[in-house]
């Protein structure tokens, strides 16, 4: 169905659809058009209830925005997630994300303790085409295993790149009507490698990451990779 008929209005911190028929990961988002999409840039992080953070100097722009499709069955989470990115720059597998890319962050409960290398119920996931790991936190670094290929599908064009995902369910999975942890981090580099830099990341648009005084993160890094208390939390629909 041509995409403009397809779901919009999504809203993954309150509600997230339950996928129905069968996935096939295979690169194209035609299983998806019924699900709500949901946009996550640089503008709607800052003011919707995440955060942006800038890896680097400030003062640059950020054009880099994804339109997502999140839903959920018994066997796990489902995404396809299109970004429009012209200045695509890959991240290496042993920093996978210090370029452009996706993370996905969700748990199978609201059961958590802000350690997310500690819960055995949380999953944190890092996209950056044609790469794709499961990571294992803690406030200051981290630990990435590559996901079996049946669990993902990337590609990428003059407009961007696209993740398809299909992942398990950490620990137990949930039922309808309940509520799970949820977040999801837009990381964009351009390319440049200036003196100032840090990273070849530049920045993040962080879809949920409320004010806190209680973390498990450092006070100078808290990001939602470090406390799965901060991601949002969303109730699976029937």
């Amino acid at each position: 169905m041509p995409t403009d008929r397809c779901a919009t209005g999504g809203a993954p911190c309150s509600a997230l659809a339950h996928f129905t028929g069968t996935q096939v990961v295979d690169g194209k988002d035609d299983e998806f058009c019924n699900i709500p999409s949901f946009e996550l840039n640089f503008s709607n992080a800052a003011a919707g209830g995440g955060k942006v953070i800038e890896n680097n100097s400030t003062g640059r722009s950020y054009p880099e925005r994804a339109v997502a499709r999140l839903a959920w069955d018994a066997s796990g989470m489902h995404a396809f997630i299109r970004v429009y990115d012209t200045t695509f720059t890959p991240a290496t597998s042993t920093q996978l994300w210090n370029g452009d890319g996706i993370e996905l962050f969700f748990s199978s409960s609201t059961s958590v303790t802000g350690l997310v290398y500690n819960d055995t119920n949380t999953l944190h996931v890092i996209v950056s085409p044609p790469l794709a790991q499961s990571s294992i936190d803690t406030a200051s670094s981290g630990t990435q295993t590559a996901l079996p290929a049946s669990e993902f599908a990337t590609g990428t064009d003059s407009s961007g790149y696209w993740v398809e995902l299909s992942l398990p369910w950490p620990g137990s999975a949930p039922a309808a009507s309940a509520q799970i942890k949820l977040d999801m981090q837009l990381n964009a580099a351009d390319g440049q490698t200036l003196v100032s830099d840090l990273y070849v990341r530049d920045a993040q648009a962080i879809l949920a990451l409320p004010t806190t005084t209680t973390t498990s993160c450092s006070s100078s890094n808290i990001q939602p990779f470090c406390d799965d208390r901060l991601w949002c939390t969303t109730t699976l629909q029937p």
